[in-house]
This record gives structure tokens, sequence and C-alpha cells, in this order.
């Protein structure tokens, strides 16, 4: 159980950097130097997506399995989005409370799944 919480502690570690990195990125290339939002939104995404797996491998967290790396987040997004629509336009929830309890079960359900999945190693 401790090495779980280790893992899963520097799963989150990571994750906060990078959504910290994300949002730093976005402020300064849109709101000070006035880059296309779509643009800079798209390459800022996917090379902060990108480059989180690859530290997640360099640190030794996760197996090299790019493939199965996607269709689990992928998936677990498309679940995500579902379960946001349901809250909001079906059971009256706030956008802001439900992404928000939504973030924090994917969270703990993609690592989970990376997990079971076998692509997590003992840090």
């Amino acid at each position: 159980m401790r090495k779980y919480i280790k893992n899963f502690s520097v799963f989150l570690v990571i994750g906060a950097v990078q959504s910290v990195l994300q949002v730093f990125l976005l402020w300064v290339l849109i709101d000070i130097l006035k880059f296309n939002t779509l643009i800079i939104t798209t390459i800022v995404t996917i090379g902060i997506y990108v480059a989180k797996y690859y530290v997640y491998v360099f640190v030794g967290l996760m197996k090299n399995q790019f493939m199965k790396y996607n269709v689990i987040n992928l998936a677990t997004m498309v679940v995500s989005i579902l379960a946001i629509w349901i809250l909001v336009d079906f059971f009256g929830w706030y956008a802001s409370i439900s992404t928000m309890v939504l973030a924090v079960i994917f969270l703990v359900l993609r690592f989970v799944i990376f997990d079971k999945a076998g692509m997590v190693n003992n840090v």
C-alpha cells in the first residue's frame, strides 16, 4: 500500500506541475504576447500532454506504452465529458462544481486504470 501511495503521489505531483506550467505558458503566450488563442492552446496542450508522458517514463513511474496511455486518456476524457454533461444538464449542478468534483474523481480513476493496465512501475 505504501508503494501505491508513493506512486500516486508522484503521479499527482507531475500532474500538478504540468497544470501550473500549462496555465503559465498560456498566460504568457496569449495574454502578454498576444499569440492566437486557438493555435497556442493547441500547441501547448499537445506539447505538455506528450511531455508529461515522457516525464512519467523518465522518472520510472510508467512503462513506455504510449498507445495504451493515449487510449486510457481518451476513454476517460470522453466519460468525463459525458459525466459533466449529465450533472449539469440533467441534475442541475453548476459546471464549476461538477468539473472540480469530476477532475478529482478522474485523476484517481486514471491512475487506477493505468495501474490495472500494467503501466505503473513501483518507484
